[in-house]
């Protein structure tokens, strides 16, 4: 099962905060440490959404964490946000939620005819694979290969996304 991509520190942080979120209702989609700013994106699993007041919320529970533990050596900047109407795609679950959008994917390796990137409308999981039917045709990539896939932003997107017509998680 892929999940998000982490480095050594990031993953450390994930194990402090993941719990705590987890109990005010909150999943993590993700964590990203760079430029001394760590950015934590958050999302309702009822929903995909998460408001201002939530995040703040988030980000006073989370900084007190951090305080105590003092994982980040120096200073850094604490941002928690939403994942956003053209998220990134972190977990199995999401690529189920999200079919029938517009995705893009990034591979950490290419494949055998070389190419890394790949644009098309999101078909869901088949075991460990992604299923994405672009313009020459459908294919699957391996999950644990992915090194990005975000939505993108789309008419169609923003129409399922004010009408409430995005899935459920899967994920209870």
């Amino acid at each position: 099962m892929i999940e998000m991509k982490l480095s050594p520190i990031e993953q450390q942080i994930n194990d402090l905060i993941r719990p705590s979120v987890q109990e005010m209702g909150y999943d993590i989609v993700q964590i990203g440490l760079k430029n001394e700013v760590l950015e934590i994106l958050a999302e309702d699993p009822e929903t995909g959404r998460i408001g201002i007041d939530e995040c703040a919320a988030v980000s006073r529970t989370i900084a007190g964490i951090l305080d105590e533990k003092d994982p980040i050596k120096g200073a850094y900047r604490l941002e928690v946000g939403s994942a956003g109407i053209d998220r990134p795609l972190t977990r199995p679950e999401d690529f189920e939620r999200y079919c029938g959008f517009d995705t893009k994917i990034e591979l950490d390796s290419a494949q055998e005819n070389g190419q890394k990137r790949f644009r098309g409308v999101l078909k869901g999981l088949n075991a460990q694979k992604a299923v994405l039917e672009t313009d020459e045709g459908e294919t699957e990539l391996d999950l644990a290969n992915i090194a990005k896939a975000r939505l993108v932003m789309s008419d169609a997107l923003m129409k399922a996304s004010k009408n409430g017509d995005i899935p459920r998680s899967t994920k209870m």
